[in-house]
């Protein structure tokens, strides 16, 4: 199959009702040709029905579905040029490897030589052909996502849709088949849509994440936008790795803005808010440094928590933290840092970040500038 980019999708306020229920609510998304797309979000948020839409195994209540600049909002699944893998692989369990990855051309009628050597060309593209003989109770759980993988392929699909492929797969081959999607994505260009609900999965295979919440897309961007500049309280609670806090807004500065919560001062990149609005933000948590000692009185992005948690991760150790100024706060810090400062749950401790590493999210965003570096609120300001 020769590599060439085609198949552009673009859904344009796309609203899906199962009675009084609402799956799918005025969705607007572009997909570019060629690109690999994972819709991104915990159960229930929408991203299955979307994919099912897209496939035409669901219509739509509202909206429309385009592909390649072509609306295919009616048409029939087989004629959209889209081929959707199953999450459960759905192998035919009474025919071996080759003809279950030929099925697809048989249906279409192309003569047995001619579907059987595509069918081992496919089978050689995911690194299969050697067990093509044999029936999918014989093979892995791996190897059986191989064989659909190729069965998807085989009908040369303008967008190819997958629906959780790798959730069957234990830690290990997950890690390994996300780089075989990767790879058959480079070589073939095709428009991959792929349905996760892991972050980490998402931010290992996509070029554009698309997260959902509810129905509605929350955020989409690319994994280093969802992931350092999350939008929403939501992004940035469900992408991982992010403590979020808020505080009312004391005073406005060209460069930053002051919150004050409760004893505690915050200083953030500028927004537009008005004093006395609130303001959520959120911090990494491998930005926030620990100090042993207790936090100074008036001094800012700092704040005094208990550690209620201390879990090894290999390469860093996450240590959770019980303060008021977040529902749950986290620092994680490297494995050879901790071995240096430990800590033990009920130690009480003080955790601090830079200005430069608190990004607002919500109705008042961060107004992202060229240069990353914040400049400091005087001492006065510090002390109000």
């Amino acid at each position: 199959m020769t590599k060439e980019k085609r198949g552009a999708v673009e859904l344009i306020a796309v609203t899906k009702h199962y009675g009084e229920a609402v799956a799918v609510d005025g969705v607007n998304l572009k997909v570019a040709a060629g690109s690999y797309c994972c819709l991104l979000g915990p159960s229930g948020c929408g991203k299955t029905s979307t994919l099912r839409i897209i496939a035409g195994h669901e219509s739509v209540t509202e909206g429309d579905v385009l592909i390649a600049n072509k609306n295919v909002t009616l048409r029939h699944p087989s004629l959209r040029g889209t081929a959707l893998m199953f999450q459960n692989y759905a192998l035919f369990p009474h025919l071996s490897c080759e003809d279950n990855v030929a099925f697809g051309l048989k249906m279409r009628g192309v003569p047995k030589a001619e579907r059987r050597a595509q069918a081992l060309e496919m089978l050689r593209l995911v690194q299969m052909d050697a067990y093509k003989d044999r029936r999918p109770d014989q093979l892995s759980g791996g190897q059986q996502q191989r064989v659909a993988l190729a069965r998807a392929l085989i009908t040369k699909p303008e967008v190819l849709l997958l629906d959780e492929p790798l959730s069957a797969l234990d830690p290990f081959l997950r890690v390994k088949m996300r780089a075989e999607l990767k790879r058959i994505h480079r070589e073939l260009g095709l428009t991959f849509i792929h349905v996760t609900h892991s972050q980490e999965e998402a931010m290992a295979l996509a070029d554009l994440v698309v997260v959902m919440n509810g129905g509605r897309v929350e955020q989409t961007g690319s994994p280093w936008e969802v992931f350092n500049r999350p939008k929403t309280e939501f992004v940035a609670r469900f992408i991982g790795g992010h403590n979020v806090m808020s505080g009312r807004v004391t005073r406005v500065e060209m460069a930053n803005t002051l919150l004050t919560a409760g004893e505690y001062q915050f200083i953030v990149p500028h927004v537009n808010a008005p004093a006395g609005s609130e303001v959520f933000f959120s911090v990494r948590a491998d930005r926030v440094s620990m100090g042993l000692e207790a936090a100074d009185p008036g001094s800012s992005n700092a704040l005094s928590a208990t550690v209620r948690a201390v879990e090894y991760q290999g390469t860093q150790v996450r240590i959770g933290l019980e303060c008021q100024e977040a529902d749950e706060f986290s620092i994680v810090v490297s494995d050879r840092e901790f071995s240096e400062r430990p800590v033990s749950i009920g130690d009480r401790i003080t955790a601090k970040w830079e200005v430069g590493d608190a990004h607002c999210v919500g109705p008042y965003q961060t107004q992202e500038s060229g240069n990353p570096n914040h400049t400091q609120f005087n001492q006065e300001v510090l002390h109000v």
